[in-house]
């Protein structure tokens, strides 16, 4: 139901801005049809070592590999210590496999910044983590 409104205000929001229908027609045509997945068309998430709560002296790095980069987040120091390209594997090789991969990746100058009112701010770092706490990414 909430689809069939969401498509009258659609229509409405055409007519209503002087288009009538041969914007609505045009508007309505679909596009390019997206392709099937392909092999490499995956993403794995994790814990360096494990979950940090959990496992003692394991650090807050979130790892994240598709089928064509890694990435891993220091969540704590808010840095990127390794970014790059990876070579394609299988879902099942790279949820099964180590960090070798990933932590072969060169590391990365990146930031986190917001500005306010003139002021640009740079995130140097998260806060900090317990066993109840963690980041929310």
């Amino acid at each position: 139901m909430r689809r069939f409104w969401q498509r009258v205000l659609f229509v409405v929001a055409v007519f209503a801005l002087g288009g009538g229908l041969e914007s609505f027609v045009a508007a309505a045509e679909p596009g390019p049809v997206p392709l099937p997945p392909a092999a490499g068309d995956h993403t794995v998430m994790w814990w360096r070592d494990g979950f940090p709560a959990r496992v003692p002296n394991a650090p807050w790095q979130r790892c994240i590999q598709t089928g064509r980069y890694g990435f891993v987040l220091d969540t704590a120091a808010m840095r990127v210590p390794h970014l790059g390209p990876v070579s394609a594997g299988s879902y099942s090789s790279v949820a099964r496999g180590d960090n070798a991969a990933i932590e072969s990746l060169p590391p990365a100058d990146l930031g986190l910044f917001i500005q306010a009112d003139g002021t640009t701010y740079r995130c140097s770092a998260g806060a900090a983590w317990d066993r109840m706490t963690g980041p929310r990414l």
